[in-house]
């Protein structure tokens, strides 16, 4: 308890708020694996459930995550973890684990007043392996993504053994419309590009979100007075 309370400490004064990722326009619901690369590049943090084999039960964390700068989306998952964390320990020693990830935490709009359990607010949980980085070329692209996007980890402690870790896809799990789940395998989610910044697009896309959001409400309201779930 008292070592991760000294942690808590150490890192407190070099806590700082993730840079801003570029605005790459949200996809539609029905294009699954871009929407959900988007979603990956437009997080900051998402939550590791990763599996304790001693005590037999499922264990979450947030981790802080990146798939590369703010103006190039990858779809690369990077992690900068520390041992003393319960999730690294967890994934090192049985490396199979998810990350969730939940449009309604993207700031600043989110899902605007939706329910962040609504199906129109995308969510994703991403299965596969989470692996320590160790060749020259893995841990420069890593530290490239994650120091562009999170300059206070540039300052975190050298002796608490922060080290580079990738989450490597094997397939995604979306909601993102009312139907049910899809799942995305990983050949389709790397292949899948996003649409580059566009000052006019995005212009257009926010003028459009509200708009969105009031269709999405109309459409809730028409499936409950047919006594449909919906999900």
């Amino acid at each position: 308890m008292w070592a991760a309370y000294a942690v808590l400490i150490t890192l407190l004064p070099s806590v700082a708020v993730a840079t801003a990722v570029a605005d790459f326009p949200r996809p539609a619901h029905t294009e699954h694996a871009k929407l959900a690369r988007w979603l990956v590049h437009s997080a900051a943090w998402g939550t590791i459930s990763a599996w304790d084999a001693t005590n037999h039960r499922p264990v979450g964390g947030v981790a802080s995550v990146s798939d590369g700068p703010p103006d190039n989306a990858t779809g690369r998952l990077f992690f900068y973890m520390t041992p003393m964390d319960e999730s690294t320990q967890l994934v090192t020693s049985y490396p199979s684990c998810s990350l969730t990830i939940a449009e309604a935490q993207l700031q600043p709009h989110g899902c605007g007043d939706t329910d962040p359990e609504d199906p129109t607010c995308a969510r994703i949980t991403v299965i596969g392996r989470m692996r320590s980085l160790d060749t020259a070329a893995e841990t420069d692209a890593a530290a490239k993504a994650l120091f562009s996007r999170h300059a206070a980890m540039r300052r975190w402690p050298s002796d608490h053994g922060f080290t580079f870790f990738e989450l490597q896809v094997e397939e995604v799990h979306m909601l993102d419309w009312y139907g049910g789940m899809h799942v995305i395998p990983a050949s389709e989610y790397y292949a899948a590009n996003l649409l580059p910044p566009s000052t006019t697009r995005v212009q257009q896309q926010q003028r459009g979100q509200p708009a969105q959001w009031q269709q999405q409400r109309r459409l809730r309201r028409a499936l409950r007075g047919t006594g449909s779930t919906a999900h």
